[in-house]
């Protein structure tokens, strides 16, 4: 995130790190990277580097039943698991989360949020803009899911499986019943009432394609594995001449093709490669859920913060720019909405 969150204060994230881990931060920078929490990067008196990341539990609600509670629960389970990979699967490319000295990986800073503290490394992503520069940094990144999938019984005690909720579902559907009146939210209120509104009924279907194929896809417990769920080219690291993968947060049980969705380059090299190591063939139409998930899943996101008050800040605009990326079913989906 661009802007750091007005209601955490630095000497919060200071007493958790010294209580939590021991660590004593004497240097504390925040770092506006990647799109959905808040990082900074810590540094002790001795030189040592932890990466230190807060979430935003509210933001990540997914329906209006989930309560800052359950969703830490889901976020403690989710890093247990990764641990897991890490310690008991010895996985070296997983950059898991440290321990506390409490044995947990993720303590509250507040009601509204958590944290939870990675080593700090050194390197550089694998491509700009989360996209892959060479089809060889693909290839390399499969091969590392490859080897991820096959360890998901050390992942299994811990991690949470997809259930095929769509967050921000109820949200979305609330904006399109209010079309009518004017959202007087701040800047973008009115500019997304008017394009969700021109796309309506095509987002419609595209939510009840959805829901098809969610019963299609997520009902073979054969094909379930350990997924990373966004293996993009911001969450490869180069280090050290090893490819590593970060942020965890999103792991899940779920179909392989939840991680493959967005790596093939076109030409299927990639999704056969895929195959070729594990026996397994991949399904079309799981590709295409997982697709529609990101799509909705960012369309319902932008127009649930657009609903609410905001000002004009750096997160709102990339917001908004995004917003105009996804929300183009006629574009984007012409298959299931043409």
């Amino acid at each position: 995130m661009y802007t750091r969150p007005h209601d955490v204060e630095e000497a919060q994230v200071r007493a958790v790190l010294a209580s939590g881990w021991r660590f004593g931060a004497v240097d504390l920078n925040y770092e506006p990277v990647g799109f959905g929490s808040h990082h900074w990067i810590a540094h002790d008196a001795d030189g040592d580097g932890r990466f230190v990341t807060v979430d935003d539990l509210e933001a990540k609600r997914r329906c209006e039943a989930d309560t800052s509670d359950t969703l830490f629960e889901r976020l403690r389970r989710t890093f247990t698991a990764v641990l897991a990979l890490r310690a008991n699967a010895d996985l070296t490319f997983v950059v898991a989360p440290l321990v506390a000295t409490d044995g947990s990986v993720l303590q509250r800073l507040s009601h509204r949020y958590s944290l939870v503290v990675h080593p700090l490394i050194v390197g550089r992503p694998a491509g700009r803009d989360g996209e892959y520069g060479t089809n060889a940094d693909r290839a390399a990144v499969v091969d590392l899911l490859v080897e991820l999938h096959s360890t998901t019984a050390a992942a299994l005690p811990h991690a949470v499986r997809d259930d095929g909720t769509l967050p921000n579902r109820d949200a979305l559907r609330q904006a399109l019943g209010a079309l009518d009146h004017p959202w007087e939210t701040g800047i973008y209120g009115e500019p997304t009432r008017h394009l969700l509104g021109r796309n309506a009924g095509d987002v419609e279907r595209l939510i009840d394609a959805y829901d098809q194929l969610a019963v299609q896809v997520l009902g073979d417990d054969g094909r379930m594995v350990i997924t990373h769920g966004e293996p993009h080219a911001g969450n490869v690291v180069m280090s050290q001449g090893r490819y590593l993968l970060v942020d965890w947060d999103t792991a899940l049980i779920a179909p392989p093709e939840r991680d493959l969705w967005d790596l093939d380059p076109g030409d299927r090299s990639i999704l056969e490669r895929y195959r070729d190591a594990t026996g397994l063939e991949v399904v079309p139409e799981a590709l295409t859920f997982y697709r529609l998930w990101y799509d909705l899943t960012e369309i319902g996101g932008y127009v649930s913060l657009f609903r609410r008050p905001h000002d004009r800040t750096a997160d709102t605009a990339e917001s908004w720019n995004n917003l105009l990326h996804f929300l183009r079913p006629r574009q984007r989906w012409p298959s299931l909405v043409g």
